[in-house]
């Protein structure tokens, strides 16, 4: 994972992740267990706003990457909806 102000923003460069799934011939769940979930833990047990480029309203069990993170941050972490700044989606939780 590649960090940019760590207090600030934390994202996956996924080349990296693709070389790493070669290399240790991971499936994609296996990735996304592995390396995306921690991320997405760690950011949220460190209060990071959470962002998307777009809303990943696409229907459940859909299998991009941005329905599964999305699907993940809404059923272990109680994210609800999400609200636009400027270019991109904020995650929302209920309060």
């Amino acid at each position: 994972m590649t960090k940019i102000n760590q207090e600030v923003l934390s994202f996956f460069d996924m080349d990296v992740l693709t070389d790493a799934q070669r290399k240790y011939n991971l499936t994609d769940e296996d990735a996304f267990k592995l390396f995306i979930v921690p991320a997405l833990d760690d950011a949220v047990r460190n209060n990071k706003k959470l962002i998307f480029p777009f809303v990943p309203n696409l229907p459940i069990g859909d299998k991009g990457s941005y329905s599964k993170e999305w699907e993940y941050l809404r059923d272990k972490h109680g994210y609800t909806s999400f609200h636009k700044e400027g270019e991109v989606w904020v995650l929302d939780k209920e309060k």
